[in-house]
């Protein structure tokens, strides 16, 4: 298991250089490792909220990361649009799940 305090301070040291999606990828692999929100956000000094709205830009699609990457969508658009993809995969999981629970019948 990695340091997680370790990876947030190399973060922090790194954190102007990156572009946001970068950031974000380097969150999620924190987290991956263990490390929560909490601990992330405390180590940056930058609200938990801020860290959930990072790790958003990576639920949208990837047509849409790379707008953002050249600046052509902000980090607000894409995780706007990051929610969103969620929200319809959540939605088609359910239904899916509630379909495979439904019994056939049989004539």
């Amino acid at each position: 298991m990695a340091d997680i305090q370790a990876l947030i301070l190399q973060l922090q040291a790194d954190w102007f250089g990156l572009h946001y999606l970068d950031r974000a990828r380097r969150i999620a692999d924190i987290r991956s490792d263990g490390g929560s929100i909490r601990q992330i956000a405390a180590g940056l000094k930058f609200g938990e909220t801020n860290i959930r709205r990072l790790l958003l830009t990576l639920e949208a699609p990837v047509e849409y990361q790379e707008l953002a990457r050249y600046n052509q969508i902000s980090i607000c658009e894409l995780a706007r649009r990051g929610k969103a993809a969620s929200r319809r995969r959540e939605t088609a999981g359910a239904v899916s799940r509630d379909e495979s629970q439904r019994p056939t019948s049989s004539t």
